[in-house]
């Protein structure tokens, strides 16, 4: 019974990103939950931390901001900023709306 639970909480987190995107890839949410715990991460650390190369996370971060590929439209959850030690590379953190999304989920796997 726990596990039909917890397993529902689940579904209904991955609802909340499907709210979004009903396609949303499992990688592209894993990217949005890394980066919604981790505030100001790289594309290296994303990318660390997922076991997957920077071009493939950085396709994903792009999906999840303000413009995807060829110009089309992304999700509007993260942003970025150039990191103030080293401006070469981005800092990535949420959007209002992906901070919105965020608090959702943890509502809904029963954080506060």
């Amino acid at each position: 019974m726990q596990q039909t639970k917890l397993l529902h909480q689940y579904w209904k987190a991955l609802e909340q990103l499907r709210s979004v995107d009903p396609e949303m890839p499992l990688q592209r949410a894993s990217t949005f939950i890394y980066i919604a715990t981790h505030e100001g991460c790289t594309i290296k650390s994303i990318s660390d931390a997922l076991g997957v190369v920077a071009s493939t996370t950085n396709r994903n971060v792009r999906a999840l901001g303000k413009t995807h590929r060829s110009g089309k439209g992304g999700h509007g959850l993260v942003i970025s900023d150039v990191d103030p030690v080293d401006p070469r590379r981005l800092l990535f953190s949420l959007t209002p709306q992906g901070k919105r999304i965020a608090t959702a989920i943890s509502t809904d796997l029963g954080g506060n």
